[in-house]
This record gives structure tokens, sequence and C-alpha cells, in this order.
């Protein structure tokens, strides 16, 4: 009888059919999640240096690259894009930064997508 309900409680220790472990990812599906991840992120990358800009990225640079805030507020408040100014704020600052290479002018778009 013992030997039963010992046997019992091993197949209820290692078929855990609660809700939590339904959800629990295993050690594979995180491996494949984090693979696929890095690979899309790599296929962005690429295309974000080698691709031309489109005529929206063609406003963003035109915008971004105003002289001075002031100028650059003022065109996003009359100007043909249709963006928030915190987008241009983010990619002025990201451009400042990192240089005015396409790569830049895309990373905040391509971080927020």
């Amino acid at each position: 009888m013992a030997s039963v309900q010992v046997a019992a409680e091993k197949s209820q220790m290692e078929f855990d059919t609660s809700p939590a472990a339904e959800r629990r990812l295993t050690r594979s599906d995180t491996f494949a999640v984090g693979l696929f991840t890095a690979l899309y992120v790599l296929q962005v990358a690429h295309r974000a240096v080698t691709r031309p800009f489109w005529l929206d990225e063609l406003f963003t640079f035109y915008i971004v690259t105003m002289p001075d805030w002031a100028g650059m507020l003022d065109l996003i408040q009359r100007g043909p894009d249709q963006n928030p100014p915190l987008f241009y704020a983010l990619t002025r600052l990201v451009v400042s930064v990192l240089g005015g290479s396409e790569w830049a002018f895309r990373l905040p778009a391509m971080v927020g997508w």
C-alpha cells in the first residue's frame, strides 16, 4: 500500500499540470526565442545600414538636422510630417551622440518598432 502511495506521489511530481507549470518556458523554448530575436536584430540592423533613406526618413533627416531646437520645433508644428515631437527629440539626441549615419537616424524607430 505504501509503495502505491509513493508511486502516486512520484507521478504527480513528474507531471505538474498546474497553470503555472503550463506557462513555464523550457530551456529549449528560451533558446529558440533568444536565437530568433538575435537573428531578427541582425537582419534589421543590416537593412538599416545598407538601405537608402525613404521619403518619410528624409523628412526626419531634414527636421532633425535643423540648426537649433527652436527651428526644429517650429518645423514640427507646421511641417509635413505628423510624428510627435518626442520622436524627433530622441532622434536628434541619438544622432548627436552616434553621428549622422543612416543607422543612427533609424535607431530610435527600430527600438520603438
